[in-house]
C-alpha cells in the first residue's frame, strides 16, 4: 500500500490545475501584450530618433539636401525610406479618395535610371545610400563631394537600416529639407505606427501626428532647426 505522497494525481486534481494555469496565463496575456506593445513604440520612437540624427549630421556636414545625383543643383530626392514593406493609407475624404498629398508616403524606391518613379513623378530612395554608403539611388557616379568645404563624411549612421518593429518602412519627406525653400513644410521621419496605417500627411504645417503614426520632426518650417 503507497501513502498519500506516493500516489499519483487525480483527473479531478489535474484538471483544477490545468484550469489554474490556464486562467493565469489568461490573466497575465493582456499585460504581456501591453508590455509588448510600450515596446515596439519605444523602439520606433529611438530608430526615428537615429535616423533623425543622422539627417541633421549629413545635412550640417554637406550642407545641402538629398539629391538623385549628390549636386546640390540636382533633381531631389522627395521620399527617403527605410527597408520594409509599404504600410497603407489610413487618410480619406469625403469621397473615399486619400486627402491631401499623403499617397507621396507610398511610392516605391526609384530604379537605377535618370527618369522618376512613373505616374506620381516621385523619386523615392533608400536611406542607406545617402548616409551610410554614398550612391544615391544606387550608383557611385551620383555620390555627394568628398573634398572641399562642404563634403560627404558618413557613414552617419549604422547599417541596415530596418524597418519599422512592425515590419514597415520608415520615411522622411526629405523634398522639403533643401535649402532655400519656397515651402511652409515641416519635415519628420514617420513610422505608421501598430495600426501599420499612414495617418499623416506629407505636406503638413505645425505637425500634428495622425491616429497612432510615430512621428520625430527634424525641421520646422522654413528650415527652423528643432532642438
Amino acid at each position: 500500500m503507497r501513502c498519500a505522497a506516493e500516489q499519483g494525481i487525480s483527473l479531478v486534481e489535474a484538471t483544477i490545475v490545468v484550469t489554474a494555469v490556464a486562467i493565469l496565463a489568461a490573466v497575465a496575456a493582456p499585460s504581456a501584450s501591453r508590455a509588448l506593445d510600450r515596446a515596439r513604440i519605444a523602439r520606433g520612437v529611438s530608430d526615428a530618433e537615429a535616423i533623425k540624427t543622422a539627417i541633421v549630421n549629413f545635412r550640417a556636414d554637406v550642407f545641402q539636401g538629398f539629391t538623385e545625383d549628390g549636386l546640390s543643383s540636382g533633381h531631389v530626392v522627395e521620399v527617403l525610406v527605410s527597408d520594409g514593406d509599404i504600410p497603407a493609407a489610413g487618410i480619406a475624404d469625403d469621397n473615399g479618395s486619400v486627402a491631401g498629398t499623403l499617397m507621396r508616403w507610398d511610392e516605391p524606391v526609384a530604379d537605377n535610371d535618370t527618369a522618376d518613379n512613373q505616374g506620381a513623378n516621385i523619386t523615392t530612395d533608400f536611406f542607406e545610400r545617402h548616409l551610410v554608403t554614398n550612391n544615391p539611388r544606387g550608383s557611385s557616379l551620383n555620390d555627394y563631394p568628398s573634398s572641399g568645404g562642404n563634403q560627404w563624411r558618413g557613414a552617419y549612421i549604422n547599417a541596415p537600416i530596418d524597418a519599422d518593429p512592425w515590419g514597415n518602412r520608415y520615411a522622411f519627406n526629405s523634398m522639403y529639407l533643401i535649402n532655400p525653400s519656397n515651402t511652409k513644410n515641416d519635415t519628420f521621419v514617420l513610422s505608421a505606427g501598430p495600426d501599420e496605417e499612414l495617418d499623416t500627411l506629407f505636406e503638413v504645417n505645425g505637425l500634428t501626428p495622425g491616429d497612432d503614426d510615430i512621428v520625430v520632426q527634424v525641421l520646422r518650417d522654413r528650415n527652423s532647426s528643432v532642438p
